[in-house]
């Protein structure tokens, strides 16, 4: 053997692996990953707060529809009272139906948007007072009847 060669093969090493890979930075898989889950985590949030707030909506409109009856007295005072239920009904449509021109109808055709908009058949007569009641001297309607119908109504819409 020449004693360049032996002198070069003494200078060799023995086979090695390539040194661990680090962990930071992170390749850009897991950059993408973390990406994804960051916008799956907002946008869950979003939709749980959208949520809490819609059942929190709901629920201050019903405990105030609960509260109307001990306020306004049907029997005394039907127009405030018929005048009350429609404004809230009113309020809760416009914020359930943006695009729609609820704002603007009145009498039987508020009558009619108001049933078409809700699933239960048997409620549906609890509304017909709110089309003449308020212009009636003295309206004869059973508050019970209109209170259920729309406490079904703001179940659902408000």
């Amino acid at each position: 053997m020449n004693p360049d060669t032996a002198q070069l093969l003494e200078q060799l090493r023995d086979i090695h692996g390539a040194p661990p890979a680090p962990w930071w930075p992170p390749a850009p898989g897991w950059w993408l990953l973390a990406a994804l889950v960051l916008v799956l985590v907002l946008w869950l949030g979003r939709r749980l707060l959208d949520a809490r707030r819609l059942r929190q909506r709901r629920q201050r409109l019903l405990d105030y529809l609960e509260l109307l009856p001990r306020t306004l007295d049907p029997q005394t005072q039907p127009q405030a009272f018929l005048a009350a239920v429609n404004g809230l009904l009113k309020l809760a449509a416009m914020r359930a139906f943006p695009g729609a021109a609820c704002a603007t109808l009145k009498g039987a055709e508020w009558v009619a948007f108001l049933a078409s908009n809700l699933e239960s058949v048997d409620a549906r007569p609890g509304f017909d007072v709110l089309a003449e009641g308020p212009y009636m001297p003295e309206p004869r309607f059973d508050s019970a009847v209109l209170c259920a119908a729309a406490r079904q109504w703001l179940k659902r819409h408000g």
